[in-house]
């Protein structure tokens, strides 16, 4: 399947509102896709995500740096830049009210190599084949992509706070990464308190849809099936 393909089963398997986002970064060694650059300056990284549903661009470095976990999630920093104390006033706050410790951003998942340009779009009409994939899902949907994933034989990684941190998970673990949200996450991309975010590697795509679609039809004749079957106070009472 090419990319506009993968792109409408997702969407009709797990009955997406938008579109799955394709996200490629791109090193220095590579030619930056020929799409437009965004103006836009952002409060976090994440926020690209919701224009990213309705158009193709690509952006700089300098774009990711207004949220100083994200400028290390996307290999923009190196954690070492933005502990406590550094002069990130965003991180020193968040430590200040105990909402992360400097133990949660020793750890920080974050890509290895520092990326020349981050390009985004809709998954049907990005130019080339992207490093991951995103896409926000209901509660349902996650669970089905969850078991998807396990029947394909592809790790399954569970992720809190910071949700872009998904997405260095997903490309250095090698993994279906299911972000659980975060408010600054959902606040500043435009998704609801009743939505997840899926990240996959791309070359995992079609392995995994192979098994969501299974998975998937199957659930479907599972429900018709429960609905068929008569209300409990007039099954039969089960003996021993």
């Amino acid at each position: 399947m090419d990319r506009h393909e993968v792109s409408i089963v997702i969407q009709h398997l797990l009955r997406l509102k938008r579109s799955p986002i394709a996200i490629k970064f791109v090193t220095e060694k590579e030619r930056v896709p020929d799409l437009p650059c965004a103006s836009e300056w952002v409060p976090s990284s994440c926020a690209f995500w919701g224009l990213a549903t309705q158009r193709t661009f690509s952006t700089r470095p300098e774009q990711h740096l207004n949220c100083s976990i994200g400028a290390v999630t996307h290999g923009v920093k190196c954690p070492e830049e933005v502990m406590p104390g550094c002069g990130c006033k965003d991180v020193d706050l968040l430590v200040t009210i105990g909402r992360v410790t400097e133990e949660d951003l020793k750890s920080l998942p974050h890509l290895r190599h520092r990326p020349s340009a981050v390009a985004y779009g809709p998954l049907e009409l990005f130019p080339v084949d992207p490093d991951l994939v995103l896409f926000f899902t209901e509660a349902k949907g996650a669970q089905m992509v969850l078991d998807a994933a396990r029947r394909a034989g592809i790790p399954v990684e569970l992720q809190g706070m910071p949700t872009c941190a998904g997405i260095p998970m997903a490309l250095c673990n090698g993994s279906v990464v299911i972000g659980l949200g975060c408010s600054t996450s959902r606040l500043r991309a435009f998704y609801g308190d009743h939505e997840l975010v899926v990240f996959v590697p791309f070359f995992f795509l079609e392995r995994l849809l192979g098994a969501l679609e299974a998975i998937v039809l199957a659930d479907r004749v599972m429900v018709v099936e429960e609905l068929r079957s008569p209300e409990p106070q007039d099954r039969e009472p089960i003996n021993g």
